[in-house]
């Protein structure tokens, strides 16, 4: 193999796409460079890795610069790399890292709603009037509504872009070249006269596909025409059932591809729904941002007109969505205020207020679920643009109470102008500006399983952002990753959860590391290993938690070298850190949170110990220094790990010589058994101590020792206050008495309670 600063025979500069994607691509190890070879040739070049590596160290040293990228036109400009995502792939990374990379969104403008202000335009960057009609021969027909849509926008020097009437689409013949060459060409023309940024196609579900994707082919191709006036195209479907290879067509023809979820106007069926269609899951937004070889931009829709219902019957009794109605209209949100007092739905996904008074019924999206789904497709798809349909039946006049104008419109262009990549992590709820709670704030739950655990479908994974398999390991003979119980690993990967749930799996053995001569070559076959193995298990990464403290700087490089090799993929894998709480190593565990997703302090035993001694669950009594330290690293440098303080919820019993036992004193044998067997046993006294904020009861020769839901409560509150923005790790939730023996009667108590008190600090789980 070739070495650094030895002779070659020549040298030349290639395009970017001669490299990417290969096999053999590795990058040095200082993560600098990244190169591949072969017997006679060594290609040199900068890497996803590489890039973003140098640009975190950067990040955290220097608040404000600039990135100068030299040879752009060596870039992948055709999308000869689809695994690598878009065309200028390394310069869509760069803008991104930049913090810069601002989603679009795009407003409708329906010409039958409210008039449109000019204070509103400035919150849209492209604002589509619906409709435009066409006369016989395809002119565009010039209305009242249309004329006073482009005075606002001219005015405010607003992207104005005009919809064509779907009717119009309806009527094509399909085939039809002679007719759709000459009809993109009128309407380029007629474009430009009007001063628009563009045209769009939107839509009903009715319309065939077919023709809209021939329609706008047609339109593509006559819009790239005209190199100086560069004209986008818009274009609706109603897709998430939609064939792929029509997905993959359309993804090429058009700017902005936008995944219809609503009515785009009311129905000739008239029957009661929520603003939206269907429930989209992750899966959805996954699929939206994978369209293979696609050029163009990948929208959410969501409706915020409010939806009025007169029913066929009163609405005294309880209203059904499906129920049949006599008619629907489109509504302001300024006509109906909402008090806080309404309805709310709670099916995932399909959330909306719903208002009802005597025979009319109203649905609409309020501020709070407009964010859930904006922030829940972000996550998925941080890129991603939003078109707003109905944009205009916002409360554009500011008349509802302790509310600015236009609200929902307000929050989402402030949402798509933020840096979405801290959105990866966890969602944060939006909070209504009348409360009092700080916007900020949201928390998280990551729950790990025991190594015997038995996982089962009653246990409620919806309650965890995270959740830990632990029995898996890395064998070096076999350089493959093991699962100890393939059984049991199959259960839990069938646990009930939310969509945006991360699955992983704990490691806690790393033998290969204590030898210092083979630890990187075993090291990088580590990380390759690793990375197959989650592919193949379609989780979304894995959590290290090392049994035995390995020397901070050589776990350091291990977490390094996996936490880049984890984010050079098409989607980026999820790595979690375990470091000990009781360990003096602040400034480590600093360097730590550049390279983790999730950094989790145990403050806990991972096992019993083999010198017997009755101790608390946690390793130091319960102190706000770790708190403090904890807030500190989840403030540190510009890429903030999720931080969480961990807690054992296993019961630990002592079986004593003596009566009496306290803690300290030495013991027979020590056993991890079941929140059930200490939570309400006859016999026993169970007091709290206040120091280590932990429960002990002592029965004759037998201690327990163990978590209650007032010390847990305790210990949640205290560190929800200094780390707002943290999860709490929970342990050993198989033993939090999975069977509902305790008082409350209600299985999983305390992790239940956990996740009830996070609503107490402004948080919801919406993971």
């Amino acid at each position: 193999a070739a070495e650094n600063k030895e002779t070659c025979k020549t040298e030349s500069w290639q395009r970017y796409d001669v490299v990417c994607g290969r096999e053999t691509e590795r990058t040095d190890g200082m993560f600098e460079v990244a190169r591949t070879q072969n017997e006679t040739n060594m290609l040199m070049f900068e890497s996803k890795v590489s890039i973003q590596h140098r640009m975190s160290r950067l990040l955290g040293e220097v608040p404000n610069f600039c990135v100068a990228a030299f040879q752009v036109e060596m870039e992948d400009a055709q999308n000869d790399c689809p695994s690598l995502g878009k065309p200028f792939s390394r310069l869509l990374q760069i803008k991104s890292l930049l913090g810069t990379a601002k989603g679009n969104v795009i407003c409708i403008h329906y010409s039958a709603g409210p008039t449109l202000r000019r204070a509103v335009t400035a919150l849209c960057d492209y604002i589509v009037f619906a409709y435009v009609h066409l006369d016989e021969a395809g002119l565009p027909v010039s209305e009242k509504g249309l004329e006073g849509f482009l005075a606002v926008t001219r005015e405010t020097k607003s992207r104005a872009v005009a919809a064509i009437d779907p009717s119009f689409i309806d009527g094509l013949v399909t085939g039809d070249a002679e007719f759709l060459r000459p009809l993109s060409a009128k309407l380029r023309r007629w474009s430009s006269e009007k001063e628009l940024a563009g045209l769009a196609l939107i839509p009903p579900v009715s319309t065939d596909i077919g023709a809209v994707a021939e329609f706008s082919n047609a339109l593509w191709t006559g819009l790239r025409q005209s190199v100086r006036d560069h004209k986008v195209l818009i274009v609706g479907i109603h897709a998430f059932e939609a064939d792929e290879n029509v997905l993959k067509h359309l993804g090429r023809i058009c700017d902005f591809l936008v995944f219809i979820n609503q009515e785009v106007k009311p129905g000739a069926v008239c029957r009661m729904h929520y603003p939206a269609m269907k429930r989209l899951v992750y899966k959805d937004f996954v699929r939206m941002r994978n369209i293979p070889g696609a050029v163009s931009s990948s929208c959410l829709s969501v409706n915020l007109a409010v939806l009025g219902f007169h029913m066929a019957r009163s609405s005294d009794r309880l209203v059904r969505i499906g129920d049949r109605c006599i008619e629907q209209k489109w509504t302001s949100l300024s006509e109906v205020c909402p008090s806080g007092r309404e309805q709310e739905s709670n099916e995932p996904g399909m959330e909306g207020l719903v208002q009802s008074n005597s025979t009319y019924v109203m649905t609409y999206e309020t501020k709070r679920t407009t964010y859930d789904k904006v922030v829940k497709f972000l996550q998925a798809h941080p890129d991603g643009c939003i078109a707003i349909f109905g944009f205009n039946f916002d409360d554009l006049g500011g008349r509802c109470p302790n509310e600015p104008a236009f609200p929902r419109v307000r929050l989402i262009a402030d949402v798509m102008a933020f840096n979405k990549t801290s959105l990866l992590s966890t969602a944060t709820k939006y909070e209504d500006e009348d409360k009092k709670e700080p916007e900020s704030q949201h928390s998280s739950l990551l729950c790990a399983f025991s190594e015997s655990a038995e996982p089962t479908e009653h246990f409620p994974g919806e309650l965890c952002s995270y959740l830990v398999y632990q029995s898996v390991e890395y064998s070096v003979a076999s350089d493959t990753i093991t699962v100890l119980n393939k059984a049991r690993f199959k259960k839990f990967q069938r646990l009930p959860r939310n969509s945006g749930t991360w699955m992983l799996a704990a490691m806690s053995e790393f033998p290969w590391l204590k030898r210092a001569v083979t630890r990187s070559v075993f090291t990088n076959l580590f990380v390759k290993a690793t990375k197959h193995w989650i592919s193949q298990q379609k989780i979304q990464g894995i959590a290290m938690f090392p049994d035995a403290l390995l020397p901070p700087k050589v776990f350091l490089e291990v977490v390094k070298r996996t936490y880049w090799a984890f984010k050079n993929k098409p989607v980026a894998m999820g790595l979690v850190v375990g470091v000990p709480a009781k360990a003096r190593h602040l400034a480590t565990w600093k360097k730590f949170s550049r390279f983790s997703d999730v950094m989790v302090f145990t403050m806990h035993r991972t096992a019993p110990d083999d010198l017997c001694q009755v101790s608390f669950p946690s390793v130091e009594p319960f102190s706000s220094r770790h708190l403090e330290e904890m807030a500190a690293i989840s403030r540190y440098d510009r890429h903030h790990p999720v931080v969480c303080m961990s807690v054992n919820l296993a019961v630990q019993r002592f079986r004593t010589a003596r009566r009496g036992a306290v803690v300290g004193d030495h013991c027979i044998q020590e056993e991890w058994e079941d929140y059930a067997q200490a939570c309400a046993k006859e016999g026993s006294r169970e007091t709290i101590n206040w120091e280590w904020l932990s429960a002990i009861s002592t029965n004759i020769t037998v201690t327990q020792t163990f978590e209650v839901p007032k010390t847990l409560s305790i210990k949640a509150s205290q560190f929800f206050r200094l780390n707002p923005k943290g999860c709490l790790a929970l342990f050993n939730v198989d033993y939090d008495d999975p069977s509902g023996v305790c008082s409350s009667k209600e299985p999983f108590p305390r992790l239940t309670a956990l996740a009830n008190m996070r609503h107490t600090f402004g948080s919801s789980h919406r993971d």
